[in-house]
């Protein structure tokens, strides 16, 4: 799906109370994966130094989703805006990197419990992770109630198929054989033979 705009500041004039608590909630998360992976790549080892790295681009990419819509990040990491994506998110980089020292123990500590918050909201079916007046949001979700028009009629099921008739004909000639299929609608079918019918055809003496 082609998005409006590959990058635009998003509108801080939230439609709800939580949406700004989640603004904060995630901009606090973002900032401890970046002292975290300042921390764990700190330690100078060649496995810290990676988680290091990878848990400074995933609070940078964290903190930057919440002020500005990046299309690249909506259409190719779709996990950052959901509860259950951004709560795997913050369990799996706090899980791997506890430490034995305090400061690197008390971050990953907090991203777990933090991810496992997000994760229980998740089936929440009256909340949603982007506020409901984000224009850019709505149209990367889709027109309201589009999700449960598609369930409504998924559950129906397939709408029978229209009666047809298929008639086919096959028309041998000296340099081989070939076939046609014609296909109409019962009502609209009506054939007549090139040859006539038996009591058109003249009788014999």
């Amino acid at each position: 799906m082609a998005l409006p705009y590959v990058l635009a500041r998003r509108s801080l004039a939230f439609g709800r109370r939580v949406s700004l608590v989640l603004l904060v909630a995630n901009v606090l998360l973002g900032a401890l994966l970046v002292a975290q992976g300042c921390l764990s790549a700190a330690v100078g080892d060649v496995r810290h130094v990676m988680l290091g790295i990878l848990c400074l681009v995933a609070g940078i990419a964290v903190v930057a989703v919440e002020f500005v819509h990046v299309a690249a990040l909506r259409a190719h990491a779709a996990f950052l805006f959901s509860f259950c994506g951004r709560g795997l998110l913050y369990l799996v980089l706090g899980c791997l990197s506890v430490d034995s020292a305090p400061a690197a123990l008390g971050c990953g500590l907090a991203l777990v419990v933090a991810g496992a918050a997000f994760l229980a909201l998740t089936p929440v079916r009256s909340l949603s992770f982007d506020d409901p007046s984000d224009r850019y949001a709505a149209i990367v979700r889709g027109p309201p109630g589009a999700d449960s028009d598609a369930q409504a009629h998924a559950a129906a099921g397939p709408s029978p198929p229209q009666p047809k008739t298929v008639l086919q004909m096959g028309i041998s000639a000296p340099l081989g054989a070939s076939s046609c299929t014609l296909e109409t609608t019962r009502s609209a079918l009506m054939f007549h033979s090139p040859f006539g019918s038996s009591t058109d055809r003249p009788r014999q003496a």
